[in-house]
Parts: C-alpha cells; sequence; structure tokens
C-alpha cells in the first residue's frame, strides 16, 4: 500500500525545484565539461566548420530533458506514487545524452565526436543524480510533516 501525501498540493514546489535542480544540472555540466576539456586537452568540438551555438543548444536541450523528466516525477509524486520511478530517473541522464548527441551528430560531426564523445557521457550520471536527488527533496516534502532543516543556531521562534 502507498502512503498519502501529507501535503498534497505542492505544485509550485516542485515545479521551482525541478528548475533549481536543471539549474544545478547546467552548472555541473559546465564544469564538467571545463575538467574534461582541461585533462585531455581537447574542445567538446574540435570540428572547425561547425556553429559555436551547436555546443550551447545542446546542453539546452538536455536540460529541457532533464526538467521535463524531473517535473514528471514531480507530478507522480503528487498523485500519490511514492516509489522511485527508475524509468523516469533513467531518462532523465539517457535522455539528455541522446538529445545532445543527436544535435551534435545532426550537424555534421563525427561519431566520435557525438556518441563516443566523453563530454556528452558526462551527462548520463549528472542527469541521474539530478533526478534522484530532485525525488528525494520532493519526497520528503509531500510525504512528511517535517519542516526544513535549521542550523543548530537558529532559534524556532525566530522564524
Amino acid at each position: 500500500m502507498e502512503p498519502q501525501p501529507s501535503r498534497p498540493n505542492q505544485s509550485l514546489y516542485c515545479t521551482v525545484a525541478a528548475l533549481m535542480l536543471t539549474v544545478l544540472a547546467g552548472a555541473l555540466t559546465i564544469a564538467t565539461w571545463g575538467f574534461i576539456a582541461l585533462f585531455t586537452a581537447s574542445d567538446p568540438i574540435e570540428t572547425a566548420d561547425i556553429s559555436l551555438v551547436v555546443g550551447p543548444l545542446s546542453i539546452v536541450l538536455a536540460l529541457v530533458v532533464m526538467f521535463l523528466s524531473m517535473f514528471r516525477i514531480g507530478k507522480s509524486l503528487q498523485h500519490g506514487h511514492s516509489r522511485l520511478p527508475w524509468s523516469l530517473i533513467l531518462l532523465a541522464g539517457i535522455g539528455a545524452y541522446l538529445v545532445a548527441a543527436i544535435v551534435f551528430f545532426a550537424v555534421g560531426l563525427p561519431p566520435h565526436e557525438s556518441f563516443y564523445s566523453a563530454f556528452l557521457l558526462a551527462l548520463l550520471p549528472i542527469g541521474w543524480l539530478c533526478a534522484l536527488c530532485y525525488w528525494a527533496m520532493v519526497a520528503r516534502r509531500i510525504y512528511t510533516d517535517r519542516g526544513r532543516p535549521r542550523w543548530p543556531w537558529e532559534n524556532p521562534e525566530d522564524v
């Protein structure tokens, strides 16, 4: 038997949390791409005649896929499905990777720069971790009556 939500209408919280974790995923992606470029001495797009817009466009489209899968996770939690949605968590990483790889391949990049790129493979764990953290945050908010965690110096009467 599924536990019932203690706070069933949390759509604004779910949407804002999905948006914030999507921003976090974008920041992690940029930092990861920077470290990969630093350690491998290569660029995400090494082909010379490809537009500069392709890289940011692929990241934005990958982040849209991550946001939509997290948004769907939030909707399923609001409808009383408290179990871990593995398919949606996998979709956050795999879908983001596939969308970015297809964009790279569609503009004419060879497979070693699109589907086999270390830069794009980094999207897999980033999507999975962000979606898993999103599920944990939203499930805690919807299915428990606990407030936010407090620092030891915070006084409950100050809030």
